[in-house]
């Protein structure tokens, strides 16, 4: 299992829940949650931040990462980050054998 962790700053003039409301309109948590093999697809607000964004994912392995990559979906989530995010860092926070995964 692979569970990456991606940390959106938003851009001063958009909120954390316009953001989420482009997600949800795009209905890109429930078509990334039924991708292959995905475990878990999460957004959460920070607490510390109103600014920011986190994404949680779990996923089997490291191909179905790449395959979601792929995915109309990932195109759909890269689109909101163009548009709403200033700034993004992503970690894999266990297993993996690729060290260049982004979302």
């Amino acid at each position: 299992m692979v569970i990456l962790k991606a940390e959106y700053k938003l851009h001063p003039r958009i909120s954390s829940d316009e953001y989420l409301e482009e997600i949800e309109k795009r209905n890109i948590q429930g078509t990334s949650r039924n991708a292959p093999g995905n475990i878990f697809y999460d957004f959460y607000l920070s607490a510390d931040d109103p600014g920011s964004v986190i994404l949680m994912s779990a996923w089997e392995d490291d191909e179905d990462i790449l395959k979601y990559k792929e995915s109309d979906s990932f195109a759909s989530l890269s689109s909101v980050k163009d548009m709403m995010v200033r700034s993004s860092e992503s970690y894999i926070l266990s297993g993996g054998k690729n060290n260049e995964f982004s979302l």
